[in-house]
């Protein structure tokens, strides 16, 4: 399969757009000054052990071959994942120097207990020490 990476161009400039994996395998060592991207979150496995949402190490390890010396990569990624695609692109070759952070003004809701915010609301007084905690067992 053929692709033409020049897809966007003026008198010295080249803007590469595409699949990565396809881009990359065309391109000459030390020959990109830069590279930017937002790879996958993935976070709707954020819980599991199978981060398959994430970018293979081969992508980052082919970033760096075709980065000129001194060229950087500019990659986002969320805040619960930054360390493992800081830790792909050390393990490529890369070296962290910078890192920015978008703060979130808005996010999850933090946990607290609903029952006690209801009465609040309510206006309802209650002794909840009457009501100690008991943890549920499987026993």
């Amino acid at each position: 399969m053929s692709v033409d990476l020049k897809c966007l161009m003026n008198e010295k400039n080249y803007l590469y757009y595409g699949d990565s994996a396809e881009l990359l395998d065309q391109c000459d060592d030390c020959s990109i000054h830069a590279v930017v991207t937002d790879p996958p979150y993935a976070l709707n496995m954020a819980l599991c052990e199978n981060w398959w949402g994430l970018p293979d190490q081969k992508i980052w390890n082919e970033c760096f071959r075709v980065l000129k010396p001194g060229g950087f990569c500019l990659s986002f990624g969320h805040s619960r994942l930054s360390h493992k695609i800081a830790n792909q692109l050390e393990t490529a070759g890369f070296v962290i120097k910078d890192c920015l952070c978008w703060g979130y003004a808005t996010g999850a809701p933090r946990p607290h207990n609903a029952d006690k915010a209801i009465d609040k609301y309510l206006g309802v007084e209650v002794n909840y020490d009457q009501f100690p905690y008991e943890p549920v067992t499987d026993e």
